[in-house]
């Protein structure tokens, strides 16, 4: 909950943005920016509306609260298509603040490295 005081948090993708068809490397870009924020954190769970997200995946660079878009991850989108196969994804970002409110943003995408199979 926010007051009408209270500066609005911006957190979102930038890149790939909903929608999008990925494959190999992709940079995940985007913008957290929140009134005394602590922490954030990148998942990604299965299909377009996962029941369930994955760990964490580990994010390239510290807590920024500038603004400005940066690196969210490196992600291997082959490692998902070796593990889980091609298809639609759904990537979370949350941000949690000192108080202990959170926002999240999702965004789904599509992988799709053909010529690399599942792992049997």
């Amino acid at each position: 909950y926010c007051s009408p005081d209270d500066s609005r948090p911006t957190v979102q993708f930038t890149f790939p943005l909903d929608g999008a068809t990925v494959s190999d490397i992709v940079q995940v870009r985007g913008v957290v920016e929140m009134p005394g924020l602590a922490s954030y954190e990148l998942r990604y769970g299965l299909g377009e509306n996962p029941t369930s997200f994955s760990s964490l995946m580990p994010l390239a660079s510290p807590i920024v609260s500038s603004g400005e878009e940066v690196r969210l991850v490196e992600l291997d989108t082959r490692a998902l298509t070796q593990q889980y196969g091609d298809g639609p994804y759904t990537l979370r970002l949350t941000a949690y603040d000192d108080q202990g409110r959170t926002v999240t943003r999702d965004v789904t995408v599509t992988v799709s490295n053909p010529g690399l199979a599942p792992a049997q």
